[in-house]
């Protein structure tokens, strides 16, 4: 598909993947507000969680707008420490911007997509809380939705915030321990969720690895090496 589109496509994905993210949150945050009695400590918390979360959203579009990379390439030479990654990214200037017009073209031409996008990418975060919901209910015996959507946004929350963290080791597990204590479950179970969740992802790595080796694209060592290092990264 060419360089240029095959950059735009990827950062489309994360793109999309990232205002997901940010949009699941502020919806959690709302039904938290409105759907239990918190204190208020807990909702000042909230507040202030939600008015980052929205002003960060708003701040990615008011560059989107502009160009990924053409507001990249304004705004590193202003900061001391970046001015000579400035200079090697202004090589390549010509290609970044070619590169930012095909992520421009989605939602200038194509809003409808870019939306649905969107939605679909949302939606699927609300069904992966049922992953939650069905672990509760087959080792506690009950288990409420809006419980799944707080253990998903909150372990999702932590785990992008320790992002440099390899493979997310600990974290997952710990934040997940945090918060069943924090909802009311034994903490223990957190740490059995966390197992799951990584035996679940281990099955899919399988699936997708046995459906490459079957359509005859089974990527070469380095090339898996280079994917399992950047979902390690990720």
């Amino acid at each position: 598909v060419g360089l240029p589109r095959a950059a735009s496509s990827v950062l489309l994905y994360y793109i999309t993947r990232v205002l997901g993210h940010c949009l699941f949150w502020l919806g959690w945050i709302v039904l938290m507000l409105f759907s239990m009695e918190l204190s208020l400590q807990a909702i000042i918390i909230f507040a202030v969680l939600f008015a980052a979360i929205a002003g960060a959203i708003a701040f990615f579009f008011a560059r989107y707008r502009k160009g990924v990379f053409a507001s990249l390439l304004a705004w590193l030479p202003r900061i001391p420490l970046l001015r000579r990654a400035s200079r090697a990214i202004e090589r390549h200037r010509e290609a970044l911007l070619e590169i930012d017009e095909q992520i421009l073209q989605l939602h200038r031409f194509r809003r409808k997509a870019f939306y649905a996008a969107l939605a679909y990418e949302i939606g699927s975060r609300v069904v992966a809380s049922l992953e939650f919901f069905f672990i509760l209910l087959a080792v506690e015996g009950q288990a409420s939705i809006l419980d799944a959507i707080t253990i998903n946004a909150a372990s999702s929350l932590i785990l992008n915030l320790f992002f440099f963290v390899p493979f997310e080791l600990g974290t997952r597990e710990g934040g997940l321990y945090l918060i069943l204590q924090s909802i009311g479950y034994m903490s223990g179970l957190g740490v059995f969720i966390g197992l799951v969740n990584r035996l679940r992802e281990l099955v899919w790595i399988l699936i997708g690895l046995l459906m490459m080796l079957i359509s005859g694209r089974m990527p070469q060592k380095k090339e898996l090496m280079d994917m399992m290092g950047a979902k390690s990264r990720t």
